[in-house]
Order: structure tokens, then C-alpha cells, then sequence
């Protein structure tokens, strides 16, 4: 993929999700509606990560968070787009997230 095609994709929000072994250009939170299997996080994982956005951004689950979370965390850590490559944590990212979301719920 070039560059323009790829910030021209990224200002919509596009991902490609794998649904039945194909590849579709999906949105997070279409992702999340048409049902698209998470790749990295569990169910617990999900529905604490969900929890935890929709009180930190009302919406933030509909808008598919979890979803996006978990596309970036089965990527190679140099095509990943999260914030934590960036604050001196080492990767890969699943075990900090895992350990976060465990603590979150625990303390919950």
C-alpha cells in the first residue's frame, strides 16, 4: 500500500478484517457490528476494555474500540498505531494491556 493510499483510508478509520478468510476494509466499530473475531483479547479482556471506554468516552465501545485495540495488538509492533510504542514499554503490548485490563477488573 503507498502513502496516499494509506492516509487517504486512515482519515476514515478503515482496518482490513478478516471475515471467512477474506479480507474486507472495515471500520472498528463495523467490525464489531458485523460480529469479526478478536484475535488477541478474550471475552473478560473485551467486556473490561469496552467497560473501561464507555466511561471514559461514552460510545467508545459502539464506535468499536475493543476492536480496534485488538487489530493493532496482532500487528507487527512497527505497523502497530498505539500510543505505548511511544512511552518506553518494550513489546509486545498484549501483556501490558492484559495486565492492565486483569488489575482494572480485579480492582472492579
Amino acid at each position: 500500500m503507498d502513502r496516499r493510499t494509506f492516509l487517504s483510508r486512515g482519515g476514515v478509520g478503515l482496518l482490513t478484517f478478516y471475515l471467512g478468510g477474506c479480507a474486507e476494509e472495515l471500520t472498528p466499530g463495523q467490525a464489531r457490528d458485523k460480529g469479526v473475531r478478536l484475535g488477541v483479547l478474550d471475552a473478560s479482556e473485551a467486556a473490561t476494555l469496552d467497560a473501561l471506554g464507555e466511561v471514559l468516552l461514552p460510545g467508545a465501545a459502539a464506535a468499536g474500540l475493543t476492536h480496534f485495540i485488538d487489530h493493532q495488538l496482532a500487528a507487527s509492533p512497527g505497523e502497530q498505531m498505539l500510543m505505548i510504542k511511544y512511552l518506553g514499554v518494550d513489546p509486545p503490548f498484549d501483556g501490558f494491556y492484559r495486565g492492565g485490563l486483569a488489575g482494572l477488573n480485579g480492582a472492579a
